[in-house]
């Protein structure tokens, strides 16, 4: 069998992109004192206001234990608030305080830059296509909820 090439490898490539765009990211959102789980946290509540942590587990590549810490660290700071759901008092929703609010409105302009950046070097659409195909192809078992990841 021929080596691997891993310049034309393409799970390879894909994941050192990931982790190269996840440091560009992190240089953002770590300057305010935020790691990366608590960023997706934050971003994924700033989107929709509500959700809980479960939600959050469906739609991010993290663990259960990883979002629950990220929550309780952003409650400790007073970015974040948790309440119980009127429907289902088991389930806690959680939502933006003030200052959380106001943080992620500090960080959401540079990452959006970030964003711009790799859009205009692309066709952002067909990229999204190519990565649909690619999650689709994987099984659910492997699938994040890219749907809610896009809102």
């Amino acid at each position: 069998m021929p080596p691997i090439r891993l310049d034309t490898f393409l799970p390879y490539r894909v994941a050192v992109l990931s982790d190269r765009l996840s440091q560009r990211l992190a240089r953002v959102y770590e300057g305010c004192g935020l790691s990366s789980p608590q960023w997706r946290v934050l971003a994924a509540v700033a989107e929709k206001p509500g959700r809980s942590a479960q939600d959050v587990v469906r739609m991010t590549p993290m663990e259960k234990a990883t979002v629950s810490r990220a929550v309780s660290a952003l409650i400790a700071r007073g970015l974040m608030r948790r309440a119980a759901d009127d429907r289902d008092g088991r389930t806690s929703r959680l939502t933006l305080t003030a200052d959380g609010e106001r943080l992620y409105g500090e960080i959401a302009p540079g990452v959006l830059a970030i964003e711009a950046d790799i859009a205009a070097r692309c066709d952002k659409a067909g990229l999204l296509a190519a990565i649909d195909a690619i999650e689709n192809g994987l099984g659910a078992e492997d699938a994040v909820d890219t749907v809610s990841v896009r809102g």
